[in-house]
């Protein structure tokens, strides 16, 4: 956070009709009072942890233990999720002019909660299949759609700070949380955590669901 918070940009040079030049938008002043921004970077946070865990410690502990299955079954569900965000981000093209992008994504986060949740109890591979093909497609449209509205919203001069972050978000966590499931499951099983990234996931997008900016018919800003 200290190496990217950059050099103030040059103050406007345009005056406005009363004689005041305008402050420009700081990233500190951004991310501080953005609530939309602190949210989605949450979720990103919670995704990226849950990604490390699960895939990584919790799923294949599940498949063997639970499953009896070989690397073949995990190699075909992980290939179900990545065929599921293939295909979610090539249709998360088709939202551009949906007002509430947001607001389904948050619903997509919800309904992807749930998935994770249900995974531990699969009774076979193809369910297993089925359930990651759905995370999947919703990841993919989450992705799409959610990076697209922070770049389009975002003021030039934050645009790389802003996606530095997003990018530390993404993968800082990552190696954390494969540790810590890598302690965990050993002791408790895979179930714990599963359900632990799925409340990760869940309760910040109920939180953003319950807010009512989201569902404005112009879309939620990120900067108001």
């Amino acid at each position: 956070m200290f190496f990217i918070r950059g050099v103030h940009p040059a103050k406007a040079v345009n005056a406005t009709t009363s004689g005041i030049v305008a402050q420009p938008l700081t990233f500190w002043h951004l991310l501080s009072h953005s609530f939309v921004l602190q949210l989605l970077l949450l979720l990103i946070v919670s995704v990226s942890i849950g990604t490390g865990a699960m895939f990584e410690v919790a799923l294949p502990a599940l498949l063997h233990n639970q499953l009896h299955t070989s690397a073949s079954g995990y190699g075909v569900i992980m290939a179900a999720f990545s065929i599921g965000t293939v295909a979610g981000s090539l249709a998360a093209g088709g939202l551009g002019k949906v007002p509430y992008r947001l607001a389904l994504s948050l619903v997509c986060f919800l309904i992807e909660a749930a998935l994770v949740i249900l995974l531990p109890f699969m009774g076979s591979v193809s369910i297993g299949v089925v359930i990651m093909l759905g995370m999947g497609l919703l990841n993919g449209l989450v992705v799409v759609t959610v990076m697209s509205v922070i770049q389009g919203q975002l003021p030039m001069h934050l645009i790389g700070r802003v996606m530095s972050l997003i990018s530390f978000a993404i993968y800082g966590p990552y190696p954390i949380s494969v540790a810590l499931a890598g302690v965990i499951v050993p002791r408790y099983g895979s179930t714990p955590v599963f359900l632990a990234v799925g409340l990760l996931i869940g309760v910040p997008a109920l939180v953003g669901c319950l807010q009512r900016s989201f569902w404005q018919r112009g879309g939620v800003k990120l900067i108001r």
